[in-house]
């Protein structure tokens, strides 16, 4: 049986010049599926399972560059984090090439080296330990692509001859 129908799940099917969809898995769809998966998430990051990020099972950061200043009261963060915290994150991720730097008189950052040979660098300038991890566990996680602006919010391939839709819309 073929009717319209806007699930994503459905297997869409072409006829002509409107879009049929044959219904497989709406029949017994769940309203508070979306619900769960929100509750299996804030569970896991209660429980402090960290998400791992990889492309096709191959972690994309190889390098995370600390760099810090012995003196400055802007590392004295950084330094904490270098004694409490990145042992345990160099335990925990053996495939990463973890290089500790001291720059003096700079502020700290972070650098991180991926395999599509882009790098990202975050200023960690005054921050606690935790939130160095927090910031060192988010570039371990990230893909390294380049972030790029969009233009409009609807992005596709083939645009509408129609016109996007909007909320002002009045017939």
């Amino acid at each position: 049986m073929y009717r319209l129908h806007p699930c994503r799940d459905c297997r869409r099917r072409f006829f002509g010049s409107f879009v049929a969809v044959r219904l497989r898995s709406c029949d017994d769809f769940n309203p508070d599926r979306k619900l769960r998966h929100f509750d299996r998430k804030q569970e896991r990051e209660l429980a402090g399972f960290e998400e791992s990020m990889a492309l096709r099972g191959i972690w994309q950061l190889q390098k995370l560059i600390v760099s810090y200043c012995d003196w400055g009261g802007s590392s004295r963060g950084i330094r904490a984090f270098m004694e409490t915290h990145l042992p345990s994150f160099k335990e925990k991720n053996p495939q990463l090439e973890v290089v500790t730097e001291l720059i003096r008189g700079q502020h700290p950052h972070l650098k991180g080296y991926y395999k599509n040979h882009n790098q990202r660098v975050i200023c960690v300038k005054n921050l606690s330990p935790e939130e160095i991890l927090l910031h060192s566990t988010r570039l371990r996680n990230a893909l390294g692509r380049k972030v790029i602006k969009l233009r409009t919010r609807h992005v596709t391939k083939h645009p509408s001859v129609q016109g996007t839709w909007n909320t002002q819309l009045k017939f």
